[in-house]
Formats: structure tokens, sequence, C-alpha cells
């Protein structure tokens, strides 16, 4: 994540503060399928990458 806001210092990088956050990006993209309850809002929270 360093890497690319030292590549790009004109846009704001952030990461997902949560461990597996890919593996839970594809459960919520899939999350309409299994469960019809709504999506916490807050259940992921972004760090900003500064350099």
């Amino acid at each position: 994540m360093t890497l690319l806001a030292k590549a790009f210092p004109k846009l704001e990088v952030c990461a997902a503060e949560v461990a597996q956050a890919t593996a839970l990006g594809a459960a919520i993209a899939m999350h309409d399928c299994w469960n019809k309850k709504p999506l916490p809002k807050n259940l992921i929270t972004l760090k900003k990458i500064r350099v």
C-alpha cells in the first residue's frame, strides 16, 4: 500500500483494517444470495496510508 501511495501521490490510498479483507469483500459481493438481512454500516473500517 505504501508503494501505491508513493506511485500516486495525488490520490488518497486507503486499506481495510480488517484481517482477510479480500475474503470479506467476496462474502459481501454474494451476501444477497444467502442472507436477506442488511449489512452493518460499520463492517469495514479504512485507514489512510501516508507516505
